[in-house]
């Protein structure tokens, strides 16, 4: 059996250096999936205006970009009688399973390129 895409050559990684080194989070984005995950309920963004205590559009970027990286996901939620967009993290064991997954196709996919490139090469020097 071959061995894990795991086991090369990286040293164990703390939570908050995989999520600036793998998913390229600033510090307030990382400080913010790391509070959504204690919260029970949906976040919308004016919550997140008042924990970072930043403007509503770097609310909304960090939103964006937690969303992109597949860190949070979108849930409606009524607020104040009102249908609003809000947010829930992604659990780390899920995002972890993804992010193998991803690497493990990746993985799949060089190994077929270096396969069929040797294979091409074998058919070119026979042809000589």
């Amino acid at each position: 059996m071959e061995p894990s895409i795991r086991t090369f050559g990286y040293p164990p990684m703390s939570p908050g250096q995989l999520l600036e080194k793998v998913f390229d989070l600033s510090g307030e984005e990382e400080r913010l999936y790391e509070w959504m995950l204690t919260q029970e309920e949906p976040i919308i963004p004016d919550d997140v205006v008042e924990f970072l205590g930043c403007s509503s559009s770097s609310a909304y970027r960090y939103i964006d970009t937690l969303e992109n990286r597949g860190l949070i996901v979108e849930k409606a939620v009524y607020r104040s009688k009102q249908l609003r967009s809000g947010y829930v993290a992604t659990p780390p064991e899920e995002v972890s399973d993804a992010l193998e997954d991803w690497i493990d196709r990746r993985y799949e996919l060089c190994q077929e390129a270096i396969e069929n490139r040797t294979f091409a090469n074998e058919i070119e020097c026979n042809a000589d």
